[in-house]
């Protein structure tokens, strides 16, 4: 809460120019953040005949790791559009395939 508040203060105490880059700055960062899980999300497909899976858990693995490609992409376009309220529901889709995968598959 207090990162939150300091970053709100500080952001008062700058200029609308100096606002605008920090804000610029942050979707670059998103957008290099999103290529690098669309990226992962890749691999995770590719690795599954190396993981120890039954058949049946193999397709649960496969289709979740491809529900984390689709988000992510998803969210790559909503940020190269400026899409900015759709992201939010986006981000919480992403989270919750992220989450489900993790508890079903301990990695």
């Amino acid at each position: 809460i207090m990162l939150r508040m300091n970053q709100l203060v500080y952001e008062r105490e700058m200029t609308a120019l100096q606002v605008q880059e920090v804000r610029e700055r942050h979707l670059k960062e998103l957008i290099n953040t999103v290529s690098e899980l669309v990226k992962a999300a890749e691999v995770l497909t590719d690795a599954v005949p190396g993981i120890e899976l039954s058949k049946e858990d193999q397709v649960i693995f496969r289709a979740m790791a491809n529900q984390l490609y689709s988000e992510a992409k998803n969210i790559g376009t909503m940020v190269e559009e400026k899409d900015y309220p759709a992201l939010d529901p986006a981000y919480q889709r992403l989270s919750q395939t992220c989450n489900a995968c993790h508890s079903l598959f301990r990695f």
